[in-house]
């Protein structure tokens, strides 16, 4: 699947993000939802600053397990929940927004050509 995305996905949000590109040609693919039973939806882990970076690693160092799945992440928020501070304050969907931006500037070079 990410090879087609990789092959077919030409605006730079379908690129970087590519659940978006799989929502906006639904007819090529199977989706599907997981669900949990839990609200996290307050953590924030995506790579797009400094900091959630410093986050990732420390997640990754104190889990010895491999493969990591969900739960061992939240083993760790629950055994050091400090470490949600660590990038709490970066705003959710800032990169997806910044890639939405690149669209419109992509489709104007596009245009012009």
């Amino acid at each position: 699947m990410l090879e087609k995305i990789w092959n077919e996905a030409k605006k730079p949000s379908e690129r970087e993000h590519v659940t978006s590109y799989v929502l906006n040609n639904q007819k090529k693919f199977k989706i599907g939802k997981i669900t949990c039973k839990k609200d996290i939806s307050h953590y924030r882990w995506t790579l797009d600053r400094r900091n959630d970076l410093e986050l990732i690693q420390k997640i990754i160092f104190r889990i010895k397990t491999k493969p990591i799945i969900l739960k061992n992440i939240l083993n760790v928020f629950l055994e050091d929940p400090k470490l949600h501070d660590i990038n709490k304050n970066n705003l959710k969907g800032e990169g997806y927004k910044k890639s939405l931006l690149e669209d419109q500037e992509y489709r104007i070079k596009k245009d012009d050509s």
